[in-house]
Formats: C-alpha cells, sequence, structure tokens
C-alpha cells in the first residue's frame, strides 16, 4: 500500500489479521503519496513493517510502476511470503501484484471487480484494476455488481463478496456527535481526468455558489501541483471558502458526517456519503460504483459549470430532495469486510494444502526470479 485510499482500506484487515492465531502478516509501504499515506495510517495506530523509498506523485505512472515494482519484487524475494493482498487500482497496487507474479506469489485483490467501462475514466485507474484482475488469485468483490463485472470478463474462480473494508474504516472513525445544522459544502478534487479545463470549470461553479449563497465552503487542497496551482489561483481570499490542507482520516469523517452535501470526484467517498447519508454530487462523467447513483445517494454532474451550480441549488433549496439523497444506503457493507477476506484467503490455503510450497529456493534465470515449487504446485 501507498496511497491515502489504501492505508485506510487495508488497516482494517491488518487490524483483524493481528488478533488472528497462526496469521503473521507484513505491511509494505511503497512511498506513492508519502505524507498523506503516513497520515492515515497512523490514525489506526498501525505500524508498518518496510517503507520503500517515496515516490513523487508527479512522476509519470508508467517510470512510477517500475521503480515500484523493482523494489517490492526485491523485498519479496528476500521474504516470500505465502499471498500478497493489493488494494483497488493505484499504480502501488498495480505493481505490487506484478512484482508477486513475477515472484510467482499469489495475489489477493482487495476491492476487485470495480468497473467504470472508460479506460480514461478514471486513468489510470480502469486500466490498473483490469490488469491486477488478470493477475490475481483470489477477488475480494465489494458487491455483487462487482462480482458479475468479474463474471462478465470470464473471472469466476476465486471471487468473493466481502464488502469493502473501507467501510469498516468509516465505522471505526464514525463520531459520535450528531451532524451540524449550519449549511456547509464539503468539495475534494484530485482525478486526473479533472486537470485543466474541467478544473476550471468546477472552480467557476464553486465561485457561483459562494455568491449567491451564505454558505462556508471547505475545500482540502491536495498536493499534486496540477490541483494546487489552479485551487490556489481562483479560489483563495473568498469569504465564503476555506481553502485547507489535506485532513488526516478521523477529522475527514468528521467533515463528511457535518456536510449538508458534498462535491468530489473522488472514489471512495462515494461508499462513504452513501453510508453516512450524506447526498454527493459526483463531479465525474463515469462511475465504478453504480449503485449509489442508482439509489439516488449521488448524481453524476461532470464538470459543467451549469449543471454543478443547478443540483447544488436544488439541494440547498429543496428539503424533500435533500432528504431522498440522504438515506443511508450498504451496497458495500455495513463492516466485517476485513474478517471476510481473512477467512477467505483461509479457506483458499486450505483447499491448496497439496499445494503449499516447501522452503524457497530462488533460482537466477536472465533478470528473472522463479520460487521452486513441490511438482504438484499449479504451474503458474
Amino acid at each position: 500500500m501507498g496511497t491515502r485510499p489504501e492505508a485506510i482500506k487495508i488497516a482494517p484487515i491488518a487490524l483483524v489479521a493481528a488478533r488472528r492465531p497462526g496469521v503473521v502478516h507484513r505491511l509494505i509501504a511503497t512511498g506513492q503519496h508519502e505524507d498523506l499515506f503516513r497520515d492515515a495510517i497512523a490514525a489506526f495506530g498501525i505500524t508498518v513493517d518496510l517503507h520503500l523509498a517515496p515516490h513523487p506523485i508527479d512522476r509519470f505512472s508508467a517510470d512510477q510502476v517500475r521503480a515500484m515494482r523493482a523494489a517490492i519484487k526485491s523485498a519479496l524475494m528476500r521474504d516470500p511470503p505465502d499471498i500478497v493482498l493489493v488494494q483497488g487500482d493505484t499504480n502501488s497496487a498495480l505493481a505490487a501484484a506484478q512484482a508477486a507474479q513475477a515472484c510467482g506469489i499469489p495475489v489477493g485483490h482487495v476491492e476487485a471487480g470495480l468497473r467504470s467501462f472508460d479506460l480514461d475514466r478514471p486513468f489510470p485507474e480502469e486500466r490498473n484494476r483490469i490488469a491486477i484482475g488478470q493477475i490475481a488469485a483470489l477477488h475480494f468483490a465489494p458487491s455483487p455488481v462487482a462480482a458479475e463485472n468479474l463474471a462478465a470478463e470470464g473471472v469466476t474462480d476465486g471471487v468473493s463478496i466481502t464488502g469493502n473494508p473501507g467501510i469498516d474504516a468509516l465505522m471505526l472513525m464514525k463520531p459520535a456527535a450528531n451532524p451540524s445544522s449550519a449549511p456547509n459544502i464539503l468539495v475534494t478534487c484530485h482525478r486526473r481526468e479533472s486537470f485543466g479545463e474541467p478544473l476550471e470549470r468546477i472552480c467557476d461553479a464553486i465561485l457561483i455558489i459562494a455568491a449567491r449563497h451564505d454558505i462556508s465552503i471547505s475545500l482540502p487542497v491536495h498536493p499534486n501541483p496540477e490541483v494546487r496551482s489552479t485551487i490556489e489561483r481562483r479560489l483563495s481570499n473568498h469569504p465564503n471558502i476555506n481553502l485547507v490542507a489535506p485532513m488526516e482520516y478521523p477529522q475527514m469523517v468528521c467533515a463528511i458526517h457535518h456536510a449538508t452535501l458534498i462535491l468530489s470526484d473522488s472514489g471512495g467517498l462515494q461508499e462513504e456519503c452513501a453510508a453516512l447519508g450524506i447526498p454527493l454530487l459526483l463531479m465525474r462523467e463515469e462511475t465504478e460504483r453504480p449503485e449509489v447513483v442508482a439509489n439516488g445517494n449521488a448524481i453524476l454532474v461532470g464538470s459543467n459549470t451549469d449543471r454543478l451550480v443547478d443540483e447544488t441549488e436544488r439541494l440547498l433549496t429543496d428539503p424533500d430532495h435533500h432528504a431522498n439523497m440522504s438515506r443511508p444506503f450498504f451496497p458495500y457493507g455495513k463492516g466485517g469486510a476485513a474478517s471476510r477476506i481473512l477467512d477467505a484467503v483461509a479457506r483458499y490455503f486450505d483447499a491448496q494444502t497439496k499445494l503449499k510450497r516447501r522452503n524457497p529456493c530462488f533460482l537466477a534465470a536472465g533478470d528473472a526470479w522463479h520460487p521452486r515449487y513441490d511438482t504438484e504446485m499449479d504451474p503458474r
């Protein structure tokens, strides 16, 4: 794991694994989002076993994947595990899955089967999760829809519907306080497809909303320079707009819980808003979580300025519409996903008893390395 979302969604698995007799786990941090990652993992009181060298967030994706893959592969060769778990669709997840495959180690994919069916939205996440799905031996689908997506691609073996451990994390952090009665809007924006003109249009909409309504708008500014430069240039020094540093995870959960509505292009926020019953205007053209849109918890508005303004004003002025979008919805489970994931891993190894490897001996073959298995081992 190397990003903030990965830290949040892997942490519940690590916490449950630590309580299970006979389970030994190690956490490897790839360095993809160093500061945001460290803050997120610290919120759960978890210690990372190995920190790899940081990889700046503005690096070209292919270069980043290549560098992380080599570092992860070296770590796996030094101390080979029985299985490698990766989460979601990040460059860290793809690099780790490819590194494990090169070492002959099975991969378990947490949050498997999400699909937007558009390779460029989100980019590179849609491509990454498809590639990981072709590598993984175990697929932990967060919902029945995700499992159906995998089946449509011919992936049926090793699929378990587990829910998403991101909901486990949310329930661990969910504040006890009631939502604030003061109207406020939370905005997050960081997707690559939002860079440039789309982000300019989003800023136009935020300025119009701030001018028309006596409402507080909070926007945690993502550290990516493409995002930060535009946001600060367009939205600084407005009395109703608060540009803040990225929030630590407990603060972010509290901010979500207390928001009147949220504007975001995030992935995980779609699940969190649905579970907490917070209306979401999704600033994307496509979503890999269609359940929340179909249920009415979120509306796809893209980066169209007029649409953003109109849908925001409707939520601010139409109590019935706001109430209809505020009903909690749990397509990704109500918690317990981490336990179900580890149960699926245990079943996998119970079924593979005859295939378990002996003490591995690595043999060089060019620049590739292959563990020596029992003769009965799956040739993969």
